[in-house]
């Protein structure tokens, strides 16, 4: 198994085998004040597997602080890796969204993603105080 790509946006969605991303490569969220809620917040990456590889993975995502604590509970998922139509490989789109994710302090986080267990993506990503006007 192989990661094509990983990154963090604002909104996705997968139709027809292509991801439709808005607001993708940003890694600094700003806010006021904490605890901050951020409307929503996406995952999103793509893997390419073997034909040998082919199955159900366990995928999870995690989000992690800077002690690398969850902030949140794990959120699982199947990944259905069906063998290659064509060649000795396939590939699978991930996309993940959370919303209302609570934030409770300024500093580091990060993003995992696990599948069967191993860590295949990491993403950082900071809440900075905004800077006043």
């Amino acid at each position: 198994m192989e990661t094509s790509f990983a990154f963090l946006c604002d909104s996705a969605n997968e139709s027809g085998g292509k991801i439709n991303v808005l607001g993708l490569g940003w890694e600094v969220i700003h806010a006021a004040e904490t605890p901050y809620t951020h409307p929503q917040l996406y995952v999103v990456a793509k893997f390419q597997f073997h034909t040998t590889e082919a199955g159900e993975k366990n995928v999870e995502l995690r989000l992690i602080d800077a002690d690398g604590g969850d902030i949140l509970p794990v959120v699982r998922a199947q990944l259905n890796v069906p063998p290659p139509s064509t060649g000795t490989t396939t590939s699978v789109n991930l996309v993940m969204g959370l919303n209302g994710l609570v934030l409770p302090t300024f500093g580091e986080y990060s993003a995992h993603i696990n599948i069967n267990g191993e860590e295949r993506v990491r993403l950082p990503f900071r809440l900075a105080r905004s800077q006043a006007k």
